[in-house]
């Protein structure tokens, strides 16, 4: 028997990268979101965020898809390689429900359950059929529905390339369609905290994923080049506008990062995989151990 030298990297899901963007984006536009919520009993099997408007008069309302939400709203998100299967309809279903009884939340338009997928695919069609929900399309990738509350389905692959849609666009698997996304991000002026978010959430993903979706994009896969290689594909057009701004992002990008190789140092976490999450080099993270620590 032969024993394993190398074993298989460990892989990060694009769940956590997926909760973290919505929390940055969302809340941008007045909106607050729930990771997470433990509905009683019933095990978290589904990929569940609640989002709840904060901000009453927030420019969540004028988004083409979030002004749709109403006072509570579970939304569950399907990876680029994890799609609706038989069975997670039902769940869903159930879920919303149960959260209904539970928050004791009344009927009507105050609890709306939200469906996020690549695209719709058979089990999911099978599904709105055998229930007889028929959707009415919205926008390209963008429907709603009514089952014992209103229901929603965006197909984020097939969503318009254009700003409102960038923080669910960017998980399609497609090199040449993320820099699409990532060039109507970058050429907003208003939403240099989206550039962040998509950043912090893709410091969530393994090397090997964000290379598989960047890869087209000639983009390296260390955390600290990435930001770079995103402002060289669009520095024709958006140089002058974002050069000052882009400086004071950097900073607080790095000193973001520093911050989180420091708490992860302090957890006990190994030099070798917080240099791995964050890009810093094993030597500077032992430094900045040093400077936390008291002398005696």
């Amino acid at each position: 028997m032969s024993l394993k030298t190398n074993e298989e990297p460990e892989r990060i899901p694009w769940d956590p990268a997926f909760k973290q963007l919505m929390v940055d984006t969302l809340k941008t536009l007045g909106l607050k979101v729930i990771r997470d919520h433990k509905l009683g009993e019933l095990p978290l099997e589904a990929d569940l965020v609640i989002v709840c408007p904060e901000d009453l008069s927030g420019e969540w309302l004028d988004s083409p898809i979030w002004q749709y939400f109403c006072d509570q709203n579970l939304v569950e998100f399907k990876l680029i390689n994890d799609d609706i299967r038989f069975g997670d309809f039902e769940i869903l279903l159930a879920y919303t429900l149960h959260y209904r009884a539970k928050e004791k939340i009344g009927y009507g338009t105050q609890l709306a359950s939200w469906i996020i997928v690549p695209d719709q695919n058979k089990q999911l069609k099978a599904a709105l059929k055998h229930y007889q929900i028929t959707l009415t399309e919205i926008l390209p990738g963008f429907w709603s529905g009514q089952t014992l509350f209103p229901l929603f389905v965006v197909a984020y692959n097939r969503l318009p390339f254009e700003l409102p849609y960038s923080a669910l666009k960017i998980f399609i698997k497609s090199g040449k369609p993320v820099q699409k996304v990532f060039r109507a991000v970058l050429e907003s002026e208003k939403r240099p905290e989206w550039v962040q978010a998509f950043l912090s959430a893709m410091d969530l993903i393994h090397p090997l994923d964000a290379k598989e979706v960047l890869e087209q994009m000639s983009l390296a896969t260390e955390r600290q080049e990435l930001h770079k290689k995103m402002l060289e594909i669009v520095k024709d057009d958006v140089e002058k506008q974002v050069a000052e701004g882009e400086q004071k992002v950097l900073r607080e990008m790095a000193h973001k990062t520093r911050e989180m190789a420091r708490e992860m140092l302090a957890d006990g976490i190994p030099l070798d995989r917080i240099s791995r999450y964050t890009g810093l080099p094993a030597k500077e993270i032992k430094k900045l151990g040093k400077k936390t620590s008291t002398p005696n």
